[in-house]
């Protein structure tokens, strides 16, 4: 998946000082799911972008996702 938006939602806080929470559109329009033949199997009405909340924590000076999870709504 490739990112194409990226939005900062949530900056740190006292009791999370080192987290972060982030809106991600990933577009996957170029992932394909192949079978032991090598056919794709992708189901045609699977979304080509997905809106993803991410969580980011920062550990030993690299930001790591510490949790995911998706709005009501998850097109972007």
């Amino acid at each position: 998946p490739e990112v194409v938006d990226l939005r900062v939602v949530g900056a740190p806080t006292a009791e999370a000082p080192l987290d972060t929470v982030v809106e991600v559109c990933l577009d996957s329009s170029g992932v394909q799911i192949l079978d032991s033949t090598g056919r794709n199997v992708r189901p045609a009405d699977t979304p080509e972008r997905t809106l993803n909340i991410f969580v980011l924590r920062l550990v030993d000076g690299s930001w790591l996702i510490a949790e995911q999870s998706f709005p009501d709504d998850p097109d972007c």
